[in-house]
């Protein structure tokens, strides 16, 4: 890649506490500090002109932003967005063009497009491919403004929550072959600022709801509605654009492209560079500024600087040298660089020289003749060259402070043969004018005598011996934001190990090497792991007491890791192998990790780990909330661990363990029956997820000539995908005459009765949107009687979803219900004391994305469920209101299954859904590596004081009276108060509290038995905790 340099570049190293207020002001102090906040920032120039359209010359004035990141993840979306901002004092001007490849015409799927108008504040738009814009204008980083519509025009909005509000902006849209356009007007009336007093944060999200992907220009966590990581606006006169794109090399970050557009009469300097952070938050800057020629364009491109080896993030920035104001800086990004700092320890007899990825390695030689050097191992592969250039012999040894890489080790580690490729890697030799290795297998002179376990490797002269060092070859995970590694006293951690697997090939010689200290038992993994995968498993694991007390265990695994696509694990498995680690009551918790392929050139690099202990808060639990776990990891571990698992979640106040999809996966089904029947032993409820559809779904399996059955309308659609494999009947699953409504019910009995125990729930797991049914003629004869169309009046798939849209359904949701109530009386005859569940989306939006009317389906269902993220907006206690309303009860989903869902919120997570008037929260961790037992200690956190907090949030009421800048709420019951402090960040938060209400006594904060007369005046909350305070009103 061509690296652009028009001057000699600037390295700016200074410490930075980042702050939210920078100015747009380009001083050192004011750019270190918009560079070292967390959030990014742009500048949104004046014009004097509204832009009239999408080919208004206006627009090439405003900044334009790209790179929109998947939502919680920070890895580009796989399409992508711009977004151009102009004000013009009164109005703020955005054009937001969403690239879709499915309108061009080749692709003959523009079927997949959907956006429809709709009336004002309808749901429905966030089904149709969208736009979501957010302001945050009072700077809480809790409450926005939120703005939605689509290509048609449709409109959508909320303030604060209220949906209610309606602002008095406009919008308009359009597509063509290449994607589809919103244009915004926003009336700064309608935020409340001006652009000279503003202080204010957006976002601008997308929603392709075909593919499912939800994309954010603002890299986000779990959810659209975080404002404290929305990007700041700064708003200037009019001034040089540039836009700047990421660089991706094997999908690691490598550099940024920008792209500058100078509409001035005269030359402009703009300096640009990128920022980066090391893991202790120091922040670096690597600049040089540009001429940009008056009326000309100009492309620069800059690598992430070769000295930025400790950079954990990045950032690209430009600012205008000239009026020393701020042009754009991006959000932080995953840094592609990623290395370890290791000596080369050499001893040579004759003369040599060593290269490291294709540079030479400068040696200092000792009084006794050892050479020695420093080396960057980069995350991924490296290579080690030795070429001689006198006969001779030769040893090395290349280390670091917690690693020793080997070079010769035991006689299974090292063999001089060929790998897979088909290339000696024993005979290459290093070729300076082209500045890589080539293989050259007729070139004389390879290494001799480079036999494993030997001291030294001989050669002869202009021989080369290459070797690969893997560094980032063992992970350990899941590892959270606040607590990296960590034992409970009495109990352990949930833990994986992410694996090496350089050729994607199977490697029936794999070997995974974990040494343990003296406080740490490692149960053997031997049996069936990781389920979803299905690809490896290890056969046998052997265990000796190493020299200094350690006992090493090695793991030889029957089958291959694939390799992962996640670009922080680069050919590393996605999915790590599950351990259990149990806490001795002595001993230091020290973990080493290494492992070793016995063919090929791949060395070991252990990874040493320290752990500390800490006590695991007694959770508990009470008659009136319920925490249900959805997981299937017990397949992951041998039974023999299932006990200590057990005690984790009871340890947590975990209730009920949900066997999931009974009928349909069989993979693991007998050991899942073992498990459960221990837990019920235990003390745990246990429900039961069932899935009518898929009973649906075989029906059409085993009944390929029911033409009746294959009436949809796009029989090709039927096998494309699980979504469009659910274009069932509907009809079918209430008509008693067809064979198709026996099947279901009868399948259902079998399954309930076909257990060793008796279910306490069982829940109904129902995602299908209203637009996946069959649209065959006897369910739209039954859809015009529903909707009174008239006979005359022509019916199709594209009438009922768009002409009737609303309609539909309304129609659709009628018939889940009626599914639902014939499901509960199936339940109630096998299960008498069973309890009816139903998961499913959040009210309203559940109509239109999941078919599922909650003020209808309250009426089938015992308790309802929805997730993920409710608990911060106005969802979760939206939907808990419409099932309260009819005596029902509402569990709020949270998931661990995103990258965004901090493992340690969910103590927070599970007090705000509580504060929000749900009934108890579902935990989603299955198919993921993100839950463990630091996951569970921070729900204990609150568990702990549950009976104590249970009537607060049951059958309290909202109360008022507290100021203060934390995220807070206060539920009174009677004479007493609860006041409760929140922090869903990894970082400590502090703030003051004043009390405004009535006057209140007898305050202690639970877990401490002091009792105050008044509130402290200030208090910090700790990372991902919640403070809680009780108090009784004075008289």
């Amino acid at each position: 890649m061509m690296v652009v340099q028009l001057c000699a570049p600037v390295i700016v190293r200074a410490d930075v506490k980042p702050s939210n207020s920078a100015t747009a002001s380009g001083s050192t102090a004011a750019r270190a500090e918009l560079l070292g906040a967390e959030q990014a920032a742009v500048c949104v120039p004046r014009v004097p002109n509204a832009p009239k359209g999408k080919g208004d010359v206006v627009w090439k004035t405003g900044q334009t932003m790209t790179s929109f990141s998947l939502l919680g993840e920070l890895i580009p979306a796989d399409v992508q967005t711009e977004v151009t901002i102009v004000h013009n004092g009164r109005a703020l001007f955005m054009l937001v063009y969403c690239k879709e490849p499915v309108l061009k015409p080749e692709s003959n799927s523009d079927h997949l497009f959907k956006s429809s108008p709709h009336p004002r504040d309808s749901m429905e738009v966030f089904g149709n491919d969208s736009v979501e814009v957010f302001f945050d204008t009072l700077g809480d980083g809790t409450r926005y403004f939120q703005l939605a519509t689509n290509a048609s025009g449709a409109k959508w909005d909320a303030k604060h929550g209220d949906v209610s509000w309606n602002g008095n902006w406009a919008s308009a849209g359009g597509r063509d072959e290449d994607g589809w356009w919103v244009q915004l007007t926003i009336p700064f009336a309608d935020l409340g600022i001006t652009p000279e007093t503003s202080d204010c944060t957006f976002n601008v999200a997308r929603n392709r709801i075909p593919h499912k992907e939800f994309s954010s220009l603002a890299p986000l966590q779990s959810a659209f509605g975080e404002p404290s990581r929305f990007m700041k606006i700064v708003f200037v006169d009019a001034q040089p654009v540039v836009t700047i794109s990421p660089v991706y090399n094997n999908d690691a970050l490598f550099g940024y492209e920008y792209s500058i557009h100078n509409p001035s009469s005269g030359d402009a300097r703009i300096t640009v560079g990128i920022a980066g952070k090391d893991d202790n938050g120091k922040l670096f800057q690597d600049s040089e500024t540009v001429v940009a020629p008056k009326k000309q364009d100009k492309r620069v491109t800059r690598e992430i600087p070769a000295t930025a080896s400790r950079w954990l993030n990045a950032r690209a920035f430009a600012f205008n040298a000239d009026a020393e104001t701020c042009v754009l800086v991006t959000p932080w990004r995953p840094c592609g660089v990623r290395s370890i700092m290791a000596d080369v320890v050499m001893r040579c007899e004759g003369e040599a020289e060593v290269f490291f990825n294709q540079q030479p390695v400068r040696l200092t030689s000792d009084d006794d003749g050892t050479l020695r050097g420093r080396i960057a191992i980069l995350e991924g592969k490296n290579s080690l060259g030795v070429r001689m250039k006198t006969e001779g012999r030769w040893s090395m040894l290349v280390e670091n402070q917690d690693r020793a890489f080997s070079l010769v080790s035991s006689s299974e580690w090292l063999h001089m043969n060929r790998v897979s490729q088909g290339v000696d890697w024993t005979s290459r030799s290093y070729v300076p004018s082209l500045s890589t290795w080539t293989a050259s297998p007729e070139q004389a002179g390879s290494c001799e005598d480079a036999v494993a376990g030997s001291k030294w490797l001989h050669g002869k002269p202009g021989a080369v011996f290459l070797r690969h060092i893997i560094s980032g070859m063992t992970k350990y995970g899941p590892e959270g934001a606040v607590d990296k590694h960590t034992i409970y006293e009495n109990f352990g951690q949930i833990a994986l190990v992410y694996t090496q697997n350089p050729t994607n090939q199977a490697l029936a010689d794999y070997e995974l090497v974990i040494d343990t200290a003296p406080g740490l038992d490692l149960p053997s993994p031997v049996g069936r792991l990781n389920w979803y995968k299905r690809r490896f498993h290890p056969i046998d694991m052997t265990t000796i007491e190493l020299p200094d007390g350690y006992l090493r265990h090695v793991i030889r695994f029957g089958g291959h890791l694939p390799p992962t696509q996640n670009p922080a694990l680069p050919e590393v498995s996605s999915m790590g192998m599950p351990f259990v680690l149990l806490d001795k009551p002595n001993g230091d918790l020290v973990m080493r990790i290494g492992c070793r392929i016995m063919q090929g050139f791949v060395v070991e690099v252990p990874t040493r780990l320290e752990f500390r202990r800490l006590p695991f808060p007694e959770g508990k639990t009470v008659k009136n909330v319920d925490i249900q776990l959805w997981t299937r990891d017990y397949i992951n571990y041998p039974p023999t661990v299932w006990p200590a698992l057990l005690k984790m979640y009871k340890a947590a106040g975990i209730k009920t363990l949900s066997f999931f999809a009974i009928g349909g996966d069989p993979y693991g089904f007998d050991r899942a029956e073992d498990f459960f029947v221990l837990a019920k032993e235990m003390g745990f409820r246990v429900s039961a997820v069932i899935t009518p559809t898929d009973f649906q779904r075989q029906w059409l399996k085993d009944n390929p000539a029911d033409e009746v059955v294959y009436a949809a309308s796009r029989k090709e659609a039927i096998a494309s995908s699980w979504q469009n494999g659910l274009r069932v009947q509907l009809e079918l699953l209430l008509d008693p005459s067809h064979g198709s409504y026996s099947f279901w019910r009868d399948r259902c009995r079998v399954i309930l009765k076909d257990f060793p125990f008796a279910f306490d729930e069982i829940q109904w797991d129902h995602e299908v949107g209203p637009l996946l049914g069959s649209f065959d003629p006897n369910t739209l004869d039954a859809f015009r009687k529903h909707a009174g169309i008239a006979a005359e009046v022509k019916l199709d798939e594209q009438a009922a979803t768009e002409t009737y849209h609303d309609k539909w359904i309304d129609f659709v949701t009628d018939q889940r219900a009626r599914q639902a109530m014939e499901l509960r009386k199936i339940i109630r005859e096998e299960l008498p004391g069973a309890l009816f569940s139903m998961y499913s989306s959040y009210y309203p939006h559940a109509s239109g994305s999941y078919s599922c009317d909650w003020r209808k389906m309250a009426d089938h269902v015992d308790v309802g469920m929805a997730g993920y993220g409710g608990e911060w907006t106005n969802a979760a206690s939206n939907t808990a209101a419409v099932l309260r309303a009819k005596g029902k009860k509402f569990l709020n989903g949270i998931g661990f299954w995103m990258p965004g869902h901090p493992v340690e919120g969910a103590g927070t997570s599970f007090a705000k859904s509580m504060l929000a008037g749900c009934n108890g929260v579902s935990l989603y961790a299955s198919n993921t590596d993100r839950f463990n037992a630091t996951t569970l200690y921070y729900l204990a956190q609150v568990t702990q004081f549950l009976p104590e907090l249970e009537p607060f949030l049951v059958s309290g009421v909202e109360g008022q009276g507290l100021s203060t800048t934390l995220l807070s709420a206060v539920r009174v019951r009677n004479r007493h108060c609860l006041i409760v402090l929140m922090n869903h960040s990894p970082k400590t938060l502090s703030g003051k509290l004043l009390w405004r209400g009535r006057p209140l006594q007898r305050i202690r904060r639970l877990g401490d038995t002091k009792i105050l007369n008044r509130l402290p005046e200030s208090v910090e909350v700790p990372p991902f905790e919640a403070i809680w305070f009780t108090a009784e009103f004075a008289r």
